[in-house]
């Protein structure tokens, strides 16, 4: 999944073929519904700046509720992947694909690498942010899957964690947080 659509047009020229834009930046309920019938994983691929993060974030909640595996691709900072293709080659954009990240693993990498991460009120703030995303997740083992991983990774017990989680919602959340 990219960004836009000359992102989509220079990727399958270069051989990416199963490629889609969203026309906009975020997934709509339907959108999800739609790939669910092709799919069962998704790899956001959108630009590498605050705006391409944010719409990963947005997209989730739709993405969850179809109960569609999530990995996004990392870009290099300032590449999306059509200056990418042009300028290093379709290999190095299906490198990038290949070694695309769990959802859950870049965002807690992302919320890990804040300078703040390592006193009390960054790991607060990091788990609240990951019990956000991980309540998204209706599918019950892949839940527990990365509430398991999470609080591994944050050094708190599960028990605790789920205190922070929601119930997975019926019906997609139209906007991530």
């Amino acid at each position: 999944v990219c960004e836009g659509q000359l992102d989509l047009i220079t990727a399958f020229e270069a051989g990416v073929q199963n490629v889609i834009a969203p026309q906009g930046t975020a997934f709509t309920d339907n959108q999800a519904r739609i790939l669910k019938r092709f799919v069962d994983e998704v790899v956001l691929c959108f630009d590498a700046d605050i705006a391409g993060e944010k719409a990963a974030e947005r997209s989730l909640a739709s993405l969850l509720a179809e109960n569609l595996v999530v990995r996004v691709v990392e870009m290099p900072p300032g590449e999306d992947p059509d200056s990418m293709i042009r300028g290093k080659g379709p290999d190095a954009f299906r490198e990038r694909i290949t070694a695309a990240k769990d959802f859950f693993d870049f965002q807690f990498d992302r919320l890990a690498s804040r300078p703040d991460f390592g006193s009390a009120r960054g790991k607060m703030q990091a788990a609240h942010k990951m019990a956000e995303s991980i309540s998204l997740i209706r599918d019950p083992v892949l839940r527990e899957t990365e509430l398991n991983r999470v609080t591994q990774r944050l050094e708190i017990s599960a028990q605790e964690f789920v205190r922070l989680l929601k119930a997975p919602s019926k019906k997609p959340l139209d906007e991530f947080g």
